[in-house]
């Protein structure tokens, strides 16, 4: 299509009301167009009119001073930018203009020659400092009121599509566990496995000029992210489109789609909600929630705040800019949702992954520390002389020396102890052999000789060996340097005796390495008990929850036992049992008691009236749907084999009527005690707990389950038994 016919078919869009006014190819013949008249104007007069006219003609479309209408305005000056540097546009006085400015984030002063379009081909800088107010707003509101969603649902759903076959849907697993945008996934993104079971090493981030490799948490085990990784590259959809952009057509059109199955994936099964202010959920929506289980699996509980640590994992901010760039403006927009349980319960703990897989990377501080003390290496060797009580070698905060050593300092301070025990003896066959005098060296112990390429091969970090020190009981200055108290730690190990040969090594360091493992014993009987304590708090706890159920449900059952006879005395129903009755079998018998209470029979009304029906059961609400899923499951549970048989929960029940466990069941059933009571009486009656909806259920058969029962029923019945679940009068006798 030439710009004429796209012009003609934009118009006709606008005039129709169409969501989509212009696609990605047709704005991109539109630039070049645009591009190609700008090469034959001289004048700064015609220049700006070709300006006025093409912003005019978006703004017919898209309106003044909004987003598209800004974001659309940016490839066109990318385009005259472009243009201009390849020699393609005229660049004379009367067409261009020198501009002298700073860079934003640095201040460096920069000077161009800019085409005079590129300047026109914007808005006042008051339109874009709106635009930016209204996304903050935006943000800010859905910030201040987060969704929930439930993090075992979203995991399950991402492991179900990891085995698709189809690329789109692969992509939609992908991106869900690794936060990545999908066209990182498909086209620039490199992954590649560490040591760690939930990290990957990520290269090729968008929106980076200069991409840096870095490390990713995964949702899944890594290695089950990589093997999908792979298996998804070598699709061929996927392997056509290696090497192109994220601008290109065909990487367009997959976007699309791809986008269509998050929709479908996590919108249309009610996953995931819809934020405030968006239209759908989209795969951008997707790193959101991928951020917010991320903090729940990962963060560390101490306080560590979220934007800082989440804006490292997303890429927002390299490690070596975490100490002075300032907060990544990014990382705001992934604070959308909020974690609940299969209740609706708010989900506020972190880092629950921490202790079977502590994260490999360190905080910026221990960098820092680290880096501090390797630098103290390269010193002078009159630097080497300061003594433990110059006060300027050791930065590390007054504060924090009183840190009791974690059990994986103290396996490091073991394993660096052991390393130079092994290197020892071939040190001390270098130097020269020590004096035959032993009377000299037991009036003045001397202190062990410097060798400081000995010590610079040992990486023993500054806050291991502060521990380490402290559990010796040396009484080391504030402000210790690294080399001697280093040298104070083999010193109290060593204890040098008068005998005029070599000491052993081992023998020096024997006492520190029982230090060492008797600490090691110690944390972990300390945590055993400490994870005893906890387990017994809760069976106690999970205890008195159990007493008090069972008690709230002997009352119900009194209760029901009640209605029904009083229901039974108005229906005219004879309590005498007849003779057919009193033949029954015990086991009959057994069988009529597990079924659930159901509700009395009414009385029939002196005059009928016609009850408004319910919708067809193809248009229920979501809560209408609600205790007609219980029914249903009721129902299947009583007329099927005891292992297909479902505990009702309210995930169950959501899953079943297809409504939101959060903002649909948990509110109906508060507001219907009386379906509570029923549903305990039928889960009790049956014999199961949560633990009977195992994982390797099939879940999806719930909703086959609450269509079967509801097909073919009319209004009047679909009322009927959603009155059951009403609150019933109490009974006068």
């Amino acid at each position: 299509m030439n710009r004429a016919e796209i012009i003609s078919e934009y118009r006709d869009r606008v005039e129709r009301g169409d969501k989509r006014k212009l696609s990605t190819e047709e704005r991109a013949v539109l630039v070049q167009d645009f591009i190609d008249q700008l090469q034959t104007l001289r004048s700064a007069k015609a220049i700006e009119k070709l300006c006025r006219d093409e912003i005019e003609l978006l703004e017919a479309g898209y309106g003044a001073g909004t987003n598209s209408t800004t974001n659309y305005l940016s490839a066109y000056r990318k385009a005259i930018a472009q243009a201009a540097e390849q020699g393609k546009l005229p660049m004379t006085d009367e067409t261009s203009y020198l501009f002298n400015g700073h860079k934003q984030r640095t201040g460096e002063p920069i000077q161009s020659l800019n085409h005079l379009a590129y300047d026109l081909m914007r808005y006042d800088n008051a339109i874009y400092v709106a635009n930016r107010k209204q996304t903050h707003v935006g943000n800010n509101q859905r910030q201040d009121t987060p969704q929930p969603f439930n993090p075992d649902r979203y995991l399950e759903k991402a492991i179900e599509l990891l085995q698709s076959e189809e690329p789109e849907t692969l992509a939609v697993g992908i991106a869900a566990v690794t936060g990545r945008r999908h066209t990182e996934v498909v086209v620039s993104g490199k992954f590649s496995t560490t040591k760690h079971s939930y990290v990957l090493m990520f290269d090729g981030q968008l929106k980076k000029a200069d991409p840096v490799e870095y490390a990713i948490l995964t949702l899944l085990p890594a290695a089950q992210v990589k093997e999908a990784i792979d298996r998804f590259r070598a699709m061929l959809p996927v392997e056509a489109l290696a090497g192109l952009k994220s601008e290109d057509q065909e990487v367009a059109a997959f976007r699309a789609r791809v986008n269509t199955r998050v929709r479908r994936s996590f919108q249309d099964t009610q996953i995931l909600p819809l934020l405030p202010g968006f239209q759908s959920v989209s795969i951008h929506r997707l790193r959101a929630a991928y951020a917010r289980v991320a903090i729940h699996y990962w963060l560390p509980g101490q306080g560590v705040n979220e934007q800082r640590w989440l804006q490292f994992y997303l890429g927002h901010v390299a490690a070596a800019d975490m100490r002075d760039a300032a907060n990544s403006s990014s990382t705001a927009h992934y604070f959308g949702y909020r974690l609940v349980d299969d209740q609706g319960k708010p989900i506020t703990v972190t880092g629950i992954k921490l202790m079977a897989n502590p994260l490999p990377s360190p905080t910026p501080q221990q960098l820092d520390t680290q880096q501090q003390a390797n630098d103290r290496f390269a010193q002078s060797p009159e630097a080497d002389r300061l003594d433990s009580s110059t006060p300027v070698l050791d930065p590390t905060p007054d504060e924090e020396e009183a840190m009791s050593p974690t059990q994986h300092e103290v396996e490091t301070i073991a394993t660096d102890l052991q390393t130079l025990i092994d290197q020892e003896p071939k040190r001390r066959s270098t130097t020269a052999p020590l004096p035959e005098f032993a009377p000299a060296a037991t009036e003045q112990p001397s202190k062990p000789k410097r060798n400081r390429p000995r010590y610079r091969d040992l990486r023993v970090n500054v806050v291991d060996l502060t521990a380490a020190a402290d559990r010796l009981g040396i009484d080391a200055p504030v402000r210790a340097g690294y080399q001697s108290l280093l040298e104070q730690v083999l010193q109290a190990a060593a204890q040098p005796t008068p005998a005029p040969a070599a000491p052993n090594p081992s023998e020096l360091l024997a006492p520190l390495l029982e230090e060492l493992a008797a600490i090691k014993q110690q944390m972990n009987a300390g945590q055993a008990g400490a994870e005893v304590e906890q387990l017994r708090q809760q069976t106690e706890q999970q205890q008195l929850e159990i007493d008090r159920l069972r008690a709230e449900l002997q009352q119900a059952n009194d209760r029901l036992q009640t209605i029904a006879a009083t229901a039974q005395e108005w229906a005219g129903i004879q309590s005498t049992p007849t003779p057919a009755s009193q033949a029954a079998s015990p086991q009959q018998q057994q069988s009529v008691s597990q079924l659930p209470a159901q509700p009395p029979a009414q009385p029939p009304a002196p005059t009928q009236r016609p009850a408004p029906g319910r919708p067809p059961a193809g248009k229920l609400s979501p809560s209408d749907r609600v205790p007609l899923a219980i029914s249903a499951l009721m129902h299947h549970n009583l007329n099927t084999h005891p292992n297909d048989r479902w505990y009702l929960s309210g995930n169950i029940i959501a899953t079943a009527a297809g409504a939101n466990p959060a903002l649909v069941v948990t509110p109906w059933l508060q507001s219907h005690p009386a379906a509570v009571s029923q549903i305990d009486q039928h889960n009790t009656s049956i014999g199961l707990n949560q633990r009977s909806n195992g994982k390797e259920k099939d879940r999806s058969q719930l909703k086959s389950i609450y269509q079967n029962f509801v097909q073919g029923k009319s209004s009047q019945e679909l009322e009927a038994i959603a009155r059951q679940f009403e609150s019933q009068p109490e009974a006068v006798i």
